[in-house]
């Protein structure tokens, strides 16, 4: 893996940053075995929205999964590779030791094709989905995970695959394909209540779950969410510059 710290990568590090993406139908020909929001818009709105299936939603614990909500490590091994460089974290941020450095990830390569153009599978960094009711749509966009882990000093240090990394934060944005675990852009609020119960707090139009120093943020807008692992405990009355925003 090549290791690009560029221009690029101030994409994600600027919370206030605006995201590039659509739901418009792909251009150049491209189709999707999954269905464009614009073809939805085109159907009959009660086939997609009934809640029924939410009674079949299985309650987890919400503190069991802030603990370690996915395997990062095993999420990475998943893609051939993806765009990094050295990243910003934020005061609160957690930091194992003060020996390493911080690195973002981001444009995930998939293994498998997700997407195809002219006929031809391929497997596309920038594609993923979104949720309306319990149906999956197709979405585009440069910034769909945004993956930032500590790695510590050592002989594994600014390697992709780097088994002592540590992870600190992921924004989602989509849906990424081998990630079903934060699979919740565009999910409504009734789907994650049912998922993990009544959000504890609602800050700054954000559903937050917390326990201890861990926190996961859902936009009440349903268009993205943050997992971060905080210095100290999470404390609802005190200011988190950037926490609150993508």
């Amino acid at each position: 893996m090549r290791i690009m710290c560029f221009s690029i990568f101030c994409i994600f590090i600027s919370c206030t940053s605006k995201v590039k993406q659509t739901q418009e139908p792909i251009k150049n020909n491209q189709a999707s075995a999954i269905r464009t929001l614009e073809e939805f818009k085109k159907t009959k709105v009660s086939n997609y929205t009934s809640n029924s299936y939410l009674k079949e939603i299985n309650r987890i614990d919400i503190d069991s999964f802030l603990k370690k909500p996915f395997d990062v490590h095993k999420f990475k091994k998943k893609k051939n590779g993806s765009n990094s460089g050295s990243t910003k974290i934020n005061e609160y941020h957690y930091q194992p030791t003060k020996y390493g450095i911080n690195y973002g990830f981001f444009l995930f390569g998939p293994k498998s094709p997700y997407d195809t153009i002219d006929g031809k599978i391929i497997r596309s960094p920038i594609t993923g989905y979104k949720y309306h009711g319990n149906k999956k749509f197709k979405t585009i966009s440069e910034q769909g995970i945004l993956i930032k882990t500590f790695q510590p000093t050592g002989k594994y240090m600014h390697k992709y695959n780097n088994p002592r990394e540590t992870l600190i934060e992921v924004v989602a944005r989509y849906n990424d394909y081998d990630l079903p675990e934060l699979a919740f852009i565009g999910r409504s609020r009734q789907y994650r209540i049912a998922k993990f119960g009544e959000p504890h707090y609602t800050i700054n139009n954000c559903d937050i779950y917390s326990s201890k120093n861990k926190v996961l943020l859902f936009n009440r807008k349903e268009r993205w969410l943050k997992y971060a692992v905080l210095k100290n405990n999470y404390a609802p009355n005190k200011s988190y510059n950037g926490l609150y925003k993508e």
